[in-house]
């Protein structure tokens, strides 16, 4: 078994690897005239895209107050939840008994303190983070066709991402929706989507999420 030492995220998306573009599908008249009819419309079709799972496992009452329990999903950092919860991460990392430099894992059951937010206002702001990174995304770049990819000895989703491919996680996740990308197993095969910029014109780089004490590099053991 390896070990790969991460560094932090880059503070933009990576120059797309070329490949033969498929464009975003346009809306259909009947939907355009129904966004223009029900401006709620646009919302649903705005919650397509996003996939990950953003409800609480369970929500109980505790002396301190309500604590709800959340899996870690791709893209999430200590510094996200304590954002979205109004709390300092080193609250949460007590309620969890994280040591500082501890490592989140995919699908880690984390709790979170509800003492300032509600649970809706939590997963809300959840879920728009998730929204907006695909969103920004999808106004750069245009995905193109799925290339098979065989797991080899090393990789872990982190690397595959951001080394290797150069593709966002979430991107991953939702081309490879029935895979456990926390569970990847040698010469498992991955589908890996290709990406292309939306225009000949460079985009000016995408900033990167601030968040409230910025986590830490993480180590992600690999395979």
């Amino acid at each position: 078994i390896e070990a790969a030492t991460e560094t932090a995220p880059p503070p933009y998306y990576p120059k797309p690897i070329l490949a033969s573009a498929i464009p975003l599908p346009p809306l259909s008249r009947a939907d355009e005239t129904a966004e223009e009819q029900n401006p709620a419309s646009l919302q649903a079709h705005n919650e397509q895209i996003v996939t990950v799972d953003v409800d609480f496992d369970r929500l109980s009452n505790e002396p301190g107050g309500q604590v709800g329990v959340i899996r870690v999903a791709v893209e999430e950092t200590l510094g996200h939840y304590a954002e979205w919860a109004d709390v300092r991460t080193q609250q949460i990392r007590r309620l969890n008994k994280l040591r500082y430099g501890d490592t989140l894992h995919l699908h880690q059951k984390i709790r979170i303190p509800l003492q300032h937010v509600d649970a809706l206002t939590f997963r809300q702001n959840r879920y728009e983070y998730h929204k907006r990174l695909q969103e920004d995304f999808y106004a750069v770049y245009r995905v193109g066709e799925l290339q098979p990819y065989r797991v080899q000895r090393g990789d872990n989703y982190w690397t595959l991402c951001r080394d290797k491919f150069q593709i966002p996680m979430w991107l991953l996740k939702h081309s490879n929706p029935q895979i456990d990308l926390a569970d990847l197993r040698f010469h498992q095969q991955l589908m890996i989507p290709t990406i292309e910029k939306a225009s000949m014109n460079d985009a000016p780089g995408l900033d990167a999420e601030n968040e409230t004490d910025s986590a830490e590099p993480e180590t992600q053991a690999g395979i």
